[in-house]
């Protein structure tokens, strides 16, 4: 899926924007450069040497939104559950690192709030959603960096139906960042008012990406 083509190249920047610390002349040029982060500097070095092995990787979260007007998509208590999240405790594992590159909003309608339910329903774009368009969305992650703040759901409507460069409602991110292991991420949603309880809706976000995984370090 082209959505991935380029996020290892992009990892690869992101990382090494976050670990070194430039110093630039007044006509652009690099004059002195040093060691932001060491954490992430050894990291870069790995990767760049393919001692680490990069993937491209989508986390996925899901919730019943009907009958809410602010809805936490992420929280401590919450656990990976097969067609529902692929995410526990609101944060990646030990030894991850993540760059997000883009993220997909998708919604269905539900026999009931369920989790059975949730899992099983049939997502698509939110085109057809009126009631829950008018809502926005915050991504929060490392604890304090917004990649998304506020953005209106309306900016997943109408992006077709899919293809080869991404799945139907994907929006790429403006800018990203370098998500670490262990730390606190969250995705709320706010409604202007209750999403009515008769049209038991849920909502799945998608964030794709590419990570070192857990296993290769």
């Amino acid at each position: 899926m082209k959505v991935l083509a380029n996020s290892r190249e992009k990892f690869i920047l992101e990382v090494s924007r976050k670990a070194y610390k430039e110093t630039k002349d007044q006509n652009g040029n690099v004059t002195k450069r040093e060691v932001a982060d060491k954490e992430l500097a050894d990291l870069l070095e790995s990767a760049k040497t393919g001692k680490l092995k990069l993937q491209d990787h989508t986390y996925m979260v899901t919730a019943y939104v009907s009958g809410s007007q602010n809805v936490q998509l992420l929280n401590e208590a919450q656990n990976k559950a097969v067609g529902l999240t692929n995410i526990a405790n609101a944060r990646l594992p030990k030894g991850e690192y993540f760059v997000p590159v883009a993220i997909t909003m998708i919604a269905a309608a539900c026999d009931s709030s369920a989790d059975a339910d949730v899992a099983k329903a049939v997502y698509s774009p939110i085109d057809s959603k009126k009631m829950i368009q008018g809502g926005d969305i915050t991504l929060t992650v490392n604890q304090t960096e917004k990649l998304l703040n506020e953005d209106q759901l309306a900016k997943f409507v109408g992006l077709g139906t899919g293809n080869a460069d991404a799945p139907a409602g994907t929006i790429f991110l403006d800018s990203t960042t370098v998500v670490k292991p262990e730390t606190r991420m969250e995705l709320n949603l706010r409604f202007p008012a209750p999403v009515d309880p008769a049209d038991k809706t849920a909502v799945r976000f998608l964030l794709h990406g590419t990570r070192v995984a857990p296993a290769t370090l």
